[in-house]
């Protein structure tokens, strides 16, 4: 085994030699176990760009975009718009 020092908040350290206490065990026990999980566990899927599908240009135009309304299975919303059925006039109005 090897000896390790760490520099801790008060605060930090007495929770952890509280935590130690309710299970029984020395705080260097304690501390152990703790890393030892948490550098078991595996590690969190790192965000990969690419995750959200839409129009090449909904940076540049995301006012037109959220006005016309983005359809996220296709790469254009001039595609998705061609897609749409034609918007029927209301009875009775003008047109």
């Amino acid at each position: 085994m090897k000896k390790t020092s760490v520099y801790l908040e008060e605060q930090l350290d007495e929770a952890l030699a509280l935590r130690a206490a309710e299970e029984g065990v020395t705080k260097a026990e304690f501390i152990r176990r703790t890393l030892t999980g948490a550098v078991g566990r595996p590690s969190r899927p790192k965000p990969s760009i690419g995750v959200f599908r839409g129009p090449v240009d909904l940076a540049a135009n995301v006012d037109r975009h959220l006005s016309a309304g983005i359809d996220a299975t296709h790469p254009s919303t001039e595609a998705a718009a061609a897609r749409r059925p034609a918007a029927q006039p209301k009875a009775g109005a003008p047109g």
